[in-house]
Protein backbone atom coordinates (compact mmCIF):
# COMPACT_ATOMS: atom_id res chain seq x y z
CA UNK A 1 0.00 0.00 0.00
CA UNK A 2 1.36 3.36 -0.58
CA UNK A 3 1.35 6.04 2.33
CA UNK A 4 1.08 9.49 2.06
CA UNK A 5 2.74 10.95 4.95
CA UNK A 6 2.65 14.54 6.87
CA UNK A 7 5.31 14.88 9.58
CA UNK A 8 7.81 12.71 8.58
CA UNK A 9 10.88 13.88 9.60
CA UNK A 10 9.12 14.73 13.32
CA UNK A 11 9.59 12.73 16.00
CA UNK A 12 6.87 10.21 15.46
CA UNK A 13 7.96 10.35 12.06
CA UNK A 14 11.21 8.59 11.90
CA UNK A 15 9.87 6.01 13.41
CA UNK A 16 6.95 4.85 11.17
CA UNK A 17 8.80 5.93 7.69
CA UNK A 18 11.34 2.90 8.29
CA UNK A 19 8.76 0.45 10.12
CA UNK A 20 6.09 0.88 7.09
CA UNK A 21 8.46 -0.71 4.02
CA UNK A 22 9.17 -3.51 6.89
CA UNK A 23 5.45 -4.16 6.94
CA UNK A 24 5.68 -4.03 3.34
CA UNK A 25 4.11 -0.29 2.28
CA UNK A 26 5.46 2.35 0.40
CA UNK A 27 5.86 5.74 2.21
CA UNK A 28 5.11 9.27 0.22
CA UNK A 29 6.16 12.23 2.48
CA UNK A 30 5.16 15.77 1.85
CA UNK A 31 8.02 18.30 2.99
CA UNK A 32 8.24 21.62 3.20
CA UNK A 33 11.83 22.11 2.94
CA UNK A 34 13.53 20.00 -0.11
CA UNK A 35 16.40 19.93 1.73
CA UNK A 36 14.83 16.89 3.76
CA UNK A 37 14.80 14.82 1.08
CA UNK A 38 18.53 12.83 1.61
CA UNK A 39 16.74 12.67 5.12
CA UNK A 40 13.56 11.23 4.15
CA UNK A 41 15.38 8.41 1.75
CA UNK A 42 17.65 8.06 4.42
CA UNK A 43 14.71 6.22 6.15
CA UNK A 44 13.20 4.37 3.23
CA UNK A 45 10.87 6.34 1.97
CA UNK A 46 10.26 8.79 -0.72
CA UNK A 47 8.80 12.84 -1.14
CA UNK A 48 7.14 15.43 -2.62
CA UNK A 49 7.93 19.18 -1.88
CA UNK A 50 4.35 20.64 -0.74
CA UNK A 51 2.64 22.96 1.48
CA UNK A 52 -0.27 20.59 3.17
CA UNK A 53 -2.39 23.82 3.05
CA UNK A 54 -1.92 24.37 -0.59
CA UNK A 55 -4.73 22.28 -2.42
CA UNK A 56 -3.10 23.25 -5.62
CA UNK A 57 0.19 21.78 -4.63
CA UNK A 58 -1.30 18.62 -3.38
CA UNK A 59 -3.53 17.91 -6.06
CA UNK A 60 -0.04 18.06 -8.26
CA UNK A 61 1.11 14.91 -7.08
CA UNK A 62 -0.25 11.03 -7.31
CA UNK A 63 -2.79 10.15 -4.68
CA UNK A 64 -1.82 7.37 -2.13
CA UNK A 65 -3.95 4.68 -0.57
CA UNK A 66 -3.76 6.05 2.72
CA UNK A 67 -2.51 9.02 4.36
CA UNK A 68 -1.34 10.21 7.87
CA UNK A 69 -0.58 13.63 9.53
CA UNK A 70 1.07 13.82 12.19
CA UNK A 71 0.51 16.59 14.67
CA UNK A 72 3.07 19.09 15.46
CA UNK A 73 4.26 19.15 19.37
CA UNK A 74 2.89 22.27 20.67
Amino acid sequence: MRVLLAGATGAIGRQLVPALPDAGHQVVAIIRDPGNRDRVKDLGGESIVADVMNREQLLRHPVADHRIRLPRPR
